[in-house]
């Protein structure tokens, strides 16, 4: 009997909690008070394509392996949100990134031997859409919740399309060549395959989560794959053009293979023996074999400042009843 009572007593001690929680706290729809975010972000990229990369030949997307972490560079976003549902959100960004490619870097033996590099800015519009997976709730309708972290983080997956345009340049004993300019695949010849476009598509895809520091402010992380319709960020795609039918630029940085001997003993075109370089004939592989399109991975942080919509709290605020 002491049990019951005591039993009773605490909940009748609670009792005004969760009335204050119930009354006081927020409807289902309080989501819609906050749905407009702005982003701003930093961070860095890796290339995956036919130049640089780790061991063996590139792989495209989801080569994790064919990763060189020597080569990240800088990237740069902003953009904004719009919350269509209090899971999902449509995302619009812009986004600079400077990718890089360097076959003397690579892990791999017959990469170092093409001794190609590149490096392109790339600047990038996509629209993404967001599927949260784990929600915050700004709303906090339950008074034992009110210290929860969990409460302050999201979590979710997205995907979408994207626009960029890339231009990639060659740096060969101390000067910078124009890669597509010079059409190092024959691209200016006749007969030659056409000047591939120096804009593409890609399809943006991954993972990111954020957390809320304050009721504005939140910080983040993303990860997100760019698979792309183009096989020249790198100016590499296709075959080894005949040398002596391009420009002396062109064939200059277009086959620039070290020459080699047994042990091996290396011998660098234009460094060590330049008279032992013969250029591959025309019609040899110049890309990987496997001829998938290039992409690239963005790891980036985020600040993003929510605003907040005051009519719609009031609406959507419950109030405490009148005692």
């Amino acid at each position: 009997m002491k049990k019951s009572k005591l039993i009773f007593s605490i909940l009748m001690l609670l009792l005004p909690y969760f009335v204050f929680a119930q009354e006081g706290g927020y409807t289902s729809q309080f989501w819609k008070t906050t749905r407009y975010e702005v982003i701003f972000g930093a961070g860095t990229n890796v290339f995956m394509g036919d130049l640089g990369g780790g061991e063996g030949e590139g792989k495209g997307w989801f080569a994790m392996k064919d990763m060189d972490l020597a080569a990240t560079r800088p990237v740069l976003q902003v953009g904004g949100r719009y919350k269509v549902l209090k899971w999902a959100s449509l995302k619009g960004g812009l986004t600079y990134a400077r990718l890089v490619g360097d076959d003397a870097k690579s892990a791999d033996f017959s990469r170092r031997l093409r001794n190609l590099n590149f490096r392109s800015n790339v600047w990038e519009a996509s629209l993404q859409l967001e599927l949260s997976f784990l929600t915050e709730n700004r709303g906090k309708r339950y008074i034992f919740q009110r210290n929860s972290i969990w409460n302050n983080m999201n979590a979710y997956v997205f995907g979408g399309i994207a626009g960029f345009a890339f231009n990639p340049k060659a740096k060969f004993e101390g000067e910078k060549y124009n890669l597509h300019d010079l059409g190092t695949e024959g691209q200016n010849v006749e007969g030659g395959p056409e000047p591939y476009k120096l804009t593409s598509l890609a399809i943006p895809m991954g993972i990111g989560f954020k957390y809320y520091l304050t009721r504005n402010w939140n910080v983040g992380f993303e990860a997100g794959f760019r698979y792309t319709f183009t096989d020249y960020i790198d100016d590499v795609g296709g075959l080894y053009f005949d040398n002596s039918k391009l420009s002396p630029e062109a064939a200059l940085v277009a086959d620039r293979h070290i020459v080699w001997t047994e042990d091996p003993v290396y011998s660098v075109y234009g460094g060590v023996d330049a008279s032992t370089f013969e250029p591959y004939p025309g019609g040899w592989r110049r890309a990987s074999t496997d001829q998938l399109n290039d992409a690239y991975l963005f790891l980036i942080f985020n600040l993003t400042y929510t605003f907040e919509n005051k009519v719609k709290r009031a609406k959507y605020q419950k109030r405490p009843a009148a005692l």
